[in-house]
């Protein structure tokens, strides 16, 4: 009984001397990045101001970011706030690479530059300049509405994309109300109105060039998003209705359904689907399934075309057509 204890007991001093060991050997003086002991020296200083450039005055608690590489390939990342005076400091940094850094507060544009090197013992000044956003003196409003029904369409989201004094692009946007409203506002220079919604197309404006202080109206009617496919006959060869042979193009010996498929992911609904045959119509279904017998014998003419054509209320909205070749 006394053995295995003392099998035991040797397994846990070895255990325990083990990660003495590993311990003793690890350099305590040393950073460890990416499991490379890091040899490159810490001396070098990256120091600048942040400034309006507009008025030149300097920013406080503007968000910096170093990013550098040393030329073992560790990474690494310095980031502080300027102070008062729009100074900020980086000491104690690493020789190397910087392939991006950058600066964000509110009120300016997002900062970036990159591409220097530091070298050892260097004091490298970056100052930067940030550009203001424009005060938005300019409101954008107007209805959203089905282009068809003219009923207000909610939960439109309408934006505006402009370019301003500084040439900077700015987004801003808002979402059409149960009225289908929208309203928010925007500063000076290029802009272009443009919507978003699963269920319609998208619909906008060309670019306008806005200034002062006014309000600008713009309605847009938009256009449901509606598929009309052509399911059956599809490429193959069909024979007795039924689809026999792979093809490239279809062919059809004898009767067989026309079958379309139509998906409409908003507006008003689909009031009919109409079935033409070289242009005569042969059915008008009022619901699904939008199908039509074909069995039609026409010996002295091969080529047909089918079209299928999917309307709301009483016009006309989209067609899918494809020739066949019939026999019998």
């Amino acid at each position: 009984m006394q053995r295995p204890n003392g099998i035991r007991k040797g397994l846990i001093f070895a255990v325990i001397f083990l990660m003495i060991f590993i311990n003793f050997i690890q350099s305590p003086g040393k950073n460890i990045i990416n499991n490379t002991i890091l040899n490159t020296p810490e001396n070098s200083t990256l120091c600048g101001f942040t400034t309006d450039h507009a008025t030149g005055k300097p920013i406080e608690g503007v968000y910096i970011d170093f990013f550098v590489e040393d030329s073992e390939g560790n990474e690494y990342t310095y980031t502080i706030l300027s102070d008062e005076n729009g100074f900020y400091l980086f000491e104690n940094v690493t020789a190397g690479y910087c392939w991006e850094y950058s600066a964000s507060a509110e009120g300016y544009h997002y900062y970036w530059k990159g591409n220097f090197e530091i070298g050892e013992n260097e004091t490298v000044w970056k100052n930067m300049s940030m550009f203001p956003f424009q005060p938005e003196t300019i409101t954008l409003c107007g209805y959203i509405t089905d282009d068809l029904t003219g009923y207000p369409v909610d939960n439109v989201y309408v934006n505006a994309h402009w370019t301003d004094i500084w040439n900077k692009l700015n987004y801003k946007g808002d979402k059409s109300d149960e009225n289908g409203f929208y309203s928010f506002t925007v500063g000076e220079g290029s802009t272009i109105i443009n919507t978003e919604h699963d269920a319609y197309l998208s619909n906008g404006t060309y670019w306008l060039y806005l200034e002062g202080n006014k309000t600008i109206w713009t309605n847009l009617s938009l256009t449901p998003e509606l598929i009309v496919e052509i399911i059956k006959p599809e490429n193959g060869i069909y024979y007795g209705n039924k689809k026999i042979l792979p093809f490239s193009f279809p062919i059809i010996i004898g009767p067989v359904d026309i079958q379309a498929k139509v998906t409409l992911n908003g507006g008003h609904p689909i009031n009919h689907v109409r079935i033409l045959i070289d242009g005569e119509e042969k059915a008008n279904c009022s619901s699904w399934p939008y199908k039509y017998y074909w069995e039609d014998r026409t010996p002295f003419k091969i080529y047909h075309e089918i079209e299928v054509t999917a309307c709301r209320v009483e016009e006309f909205d989209t067609t899918e057509r494809f020739q066949v070749l019939k026999f019998f």
